[in-house]
């Protein structure tokens, strides 16, 4: 020992041995007491809400306390939980659609592979939340990603309806219609290289839909099905003004719904406290304690979240008011426009129950799309307003051209 300036060796007196074994035990008991202290700084720093390792694709740290938002990789990540969280869409074909749309994992490695994808889509850091030594934590970063879209894209995991999808041919109707007879899928076909045809698969025994129907056939009912309930500007101006107008019953709503949030949030709290009390007296073993801590600490969060979301709710209102009118003004120059995979998406955000009998389809349009049109194919036929009220001739006033009553 060059330090100490001793030597040890078989003839070294029992006392320096003594002394030399005092010194390893004070030394290993300094490296123990150091590896407490690290592990007592990262909880506490996970408890301020801090992660306390190396933060996940798609964030970098500005410094040892502090983790934003990479701008260069942060649409790569957004854009793959939007396309997953669907719950149409595989692990592989949501990596291809990222290549096609040009978003590159890394400059020198363009494609994520799918493990780690299905990683990066399982980890709640991006919707606010982080996981330490099997704890659920509420982070203090900013979030990429809403925690709705996050359960989807956790709800799409646990789907068994991941397309098999042909590597020949990728049919636009594909798994979108069902048969009005029997309940089977409508299945598509191709002849001659380059005709498609759609009928009944048959599979439950006999079925009178087996006549073949062309692509372009059911293209037009499809159309026609965006153009019911396709608005004009003026529609959409008149609609933004009422919803404005509703606004002071959204906010009794919300105001009451926020007193029962935050009453729920301090239920939940208190939980969480009594819980680490009881962990503490050892009235409840360790592993209990965990695994309701992290059950009332993801309910917790969900509240808060809630929460925000409710003050916000004008905001939140006239926006979704704003984009689902705008959906419903541009819904058939986007669907024209729409790549074949991507039209059977555009179909199920505006309609559900897609049935094929006789060659007709018969469908349901969701909600607020039912209402458009309805009120789109009302035919208004009113008597003059005047001193002498009669009624109107058997054609009403005309519009302006491109305008269609409503309501």
């Amino acid at each position: 020992l060059v330090k100490e300036g001793a030597v040890l060796s078989d003839n070294t007196r029992s006392h320096d041995k003594f002394i030399h074994g005092i010194k390893v035990l004070m030394a290993k008991n300094f490296i123990d007491n150091l590896g407490e202290e690290v592990k007592k700084g990262l909880n506490e720093k996970a408890e301020q809400g801090h992660f306390p390792a190396k933060p996940p694709y798609g964030y970098t740290r500005a410094s040892s306390r502090e983790i934003i938002i990479d701008p260069e990789t942060t649409p790569y990540i957004k854009r793959a939980f939007e396309l997953y969280s669907t719950g149409n869409i595989s692990l592989d074909r949501t990596i291809s659609q990222l290549l096609d749309e040009g978003l590159i994992y890394k400059p020198g490695m363009p494609k994520i592979s799918r493990a780690y994808l299905e990683h990066l889509l399982k980890n709640p850091f991006y919707c606010g939340q982080f996981i330490f030594r099997k704890r659920i934590y509420k982070g203090v970063h900013e979030s990429l990603i809403s925690p709705e879209i996050f359960e989807a894209t956790q709800r799409a995991f646990k789907k068994d309806n991941k397309p098999n999808v042909s590597n020949r041919h990728e049919f636009k109707f594909a798994r979108l219609i069902t048969c009005g007879e029997c309940g089977c899928a409508i299945t598509a076909d191709i002849k001659k290289g380059k005709y498609v045809y759609y009928k009944c698969t048959g599979r439950r025994g006999k079925c009178n839909q087996t006549k073949y129907i062309k692509e372009e056939a059911l293209e037009e009912q499809f159309l026609q099905i965006i153009k019911n309930i396709t608005i004009t500007p003026m529609h959409k101006n008149h609609i933004m003004e009422a919803l404005k107008e509703s606004f002071h019953d959204v906010d009794a709503y919300k105001q009451k719904r926020l007193a029962q949030l935050r009453t729920e949030a301090s239920r939940l709290e208190n939980r969480i406290n009594i819980l680490y009390i009881d962990k503490l007296d050892g009235k409840i073993p360790e592993e209990f304690w965990l695994q309701k801590h992290n059950e009332f600490q993801a309910q917790l969060l969900k509240t808060e979240q809630s929460i925000i979301n409710h003050q916000q709710a004008f905001k939140v209102y006239l926006n979704k008011g704003n984009d689902l009118l705008e959906l419903a003004k541009n819904a058939y120059n986007i669907y024209i426009q729409a790549k074949p995979q991507k039209k059977a998406l555009i179909l199920n955000e505006l309609c559900s129950n897609f049935l094929l009998r006789d060659g007709k389809l018969h469908y349901e349009y969701k909600k607020p799309f039912d209402i458009f049109a309805e009120g789109l194919n009302c035919k208004i036929n009113l008597g003059r307003k005047d001193s002498n009220p009669r009624m109107a001739g058997p054609k009403p006033a005309a519009l302006p051209l491109g305008y269609t009553p409503m309501f």
